[in-house]
C-alpha cells in the first residue's frame, strides 16, 4: 500500500532581534540575575528565545529595587533606542 504524501504550503517567517549580551553589555549582573529568575520568563537549552524588549523592561520593572537604579535606567535607554521597540525582540539565549 502507498501512502499519499500530501504538500503543505509554508511562509517563512522572520523577526527582529538583538542579543542579551549586548543588550546587558557592561551592565552589572543584579540586571541579568532579575531576569533569569523571573517566574515570568523562562529560558534554558534552546536556540532561541526571544521576548520583545518592552517585556524586558515591564518584568524588570515589577522588581522593586532595580526601578529606580541608575543601571535599570540605562537598561531602558538603550531599549528605548531600538528601532520599533515593541516589536524587536530580546534573545536570550546567547
Amino acid at each position: 500500500m502507498k501512502t499519499k504524501t500530501k504538500t503543505v504550503k509554508v511562509r517563512i517567517q522572520s523577526c527582529k532581534f538583538v542579543l542579551a549580551s549586548d543588550l546587558f553589555k557592561g551592565l552589572p549582573e543584579e540586571l541579568w540575575d532579575a531576569i533569569s529568575s523571573s517566574s515570568n520568563i523562562t529560558f534554558g537549552d534552546a536556540n532561541r528565545t526571544l521576548f520583545t524588549a518592552q517585556r524586558i523592561v515591564d518584568e524588570l520593572s515589577s522588581e522593586a529595587g532595580l526601578f529606580i537604579s541608575p543601571d535599570f535606567a540605562e537598561l531602558k535607554k538603550r531599549i528605548n533606542r531600538l528601532p520599533q521597540k515593541l516589536r524587536t525582540y530580546v534573545d536570550l539565549e546567547n
